[in-house]
């Protein structure tokens, strides 16, 4: 009798075992095999962030040489990115810095996921134009796609960006801007690059600010004067003559700027060895002016510092 009570025993002891062993390897089919992604809050800041990945989901941090991941900025999963509130506040900055992009999908940004992106920042990157997909961001106010290899700058490639205030495309491979189309647009930096054309203007009266120096331009840029509210015109250490090859001034109409212009900047000009006096009289607004350095004559300076002073007294000269 003994006997067979401890042989019972024994077999629920063993089998009492064999389910505490089994629960503890076993997982629940209800129990998901990957892990939920976790979106991490935009970071607002003045400046733009410092990468991208403190914006994406905590395991997307591989942008290099724009081997962006499936499950990031793709179909489905690309509008939930930015419904699950990455993008919380209207003032939102967006870094794309120094990723190695060379081109961004056509549908990386839509009317749904990227509403509040009003600052996105391309910098240090490969493009060599301008993704299309930047169309989409209605409310995008700031744009810096700096340090790039953008060959073309055509203001009608912003024409659905229409509140674009700042463009920032110093140190591109830039030879050609045509500014037409740019309908808001307040500053555009265009410093080192290789512009020596600008095609005729039209449609791009409210920028107050460009940014030319350290290009090759050779002749004066008069297309300038349609810009009627341009207040600072930046055109140093660029290759620019005010005179033809048979030593004769240009025509007024080909040195023309808009009236409005009140900062002038042509120092390091090598080739500028003299400028006609009656261009400064279609400048009466002019505050400031910059020659230095300059090849013209010190004796010549003398008598075109006379020549503005005389007009505005309070005019600041670096010449």
């Amino acid at each position: 009798m003994n006997t067979k009570i401890l042989k019972i025993s024994a077999c629920i002891a063993g089998l009492a075992l064999f389910l505490y062993i089994t629960n503890q390897f076993e997982t629940p089919i209800t129990e998901p095999i990957t892990k939920e992604l976790k979106p991490v809050p935009i970071q607002l800041v003045d400046e733009p962030v410092k990468s991208f990945t403190s914006i994406i989901y905590q395991n997307c941090e591989d942008f290099s040489k724009n081997k962006i991941p499936s499950n990031c900025f793709l179909g489905e999963t690309n509008q939930k990115l930015y419904q699950r509130g990455i993008y919380q506040s209207k003032n939102s900055s967006l870094s794309l810095k120094n990723r190695n992009l060379f081109l961004l999908p056509n549908h990386f940004f839509n009317e749904t996921n990227s509403f509040c992106v009003k600052h996105l920042y391309l910098q240090e990157n490969g493009f060599q134009a301008f993704p299309m997909t930047i169309h989409n961001l209605k409310e995008l106010e700031t744009l810096d796609i700096s340090s790039n290899k953008i060959k073309y700058l055509e203001g009608f490639s912003f024409s659905q960006n229409k509140i674009l205030k700042e463009l920032n495309a110093n140190n591109n491979e830039i030879r050609t801007i045509n500014l037409s189309g740019f309908q808001a647009l307040k500053n555009l930096s265009l410093t080192d690059n290789l512009i020596n054309k600008i095609e005729p203007i039209t449609k791009a009266s409210n920028i107050q600010s460009i940014d030319l120096s350290n290009n090759q331009l050779t002749v004066f840029p008069y297309q300038l004067k349609d810009i009627k509210n341009l207040t600072r015109l930046d055109l140093s250490n660029n290759q620019l003559c005010f005179m033809k090859k048979n030593n004769n001034f240009f025509s007024l109409r080909e040195l023309q700027l808009p009236a409005s212009l009140e900062q002038l900047d042509l120092g390091n000009n090598r080739e500028l060895k003299d400028i006609p006096l009656t261009f400064f009289d279609q400048l009466p607004n002019l505050k400031r002016l910059t020659l230095y350095p300059c090849a013209i004559p010190k004796d010549r300076i003398q008598i075109i510092r006379a020549y503005l002073e005389e007009k505005n007294s309070n005019i600041r000269l670096f010449l």
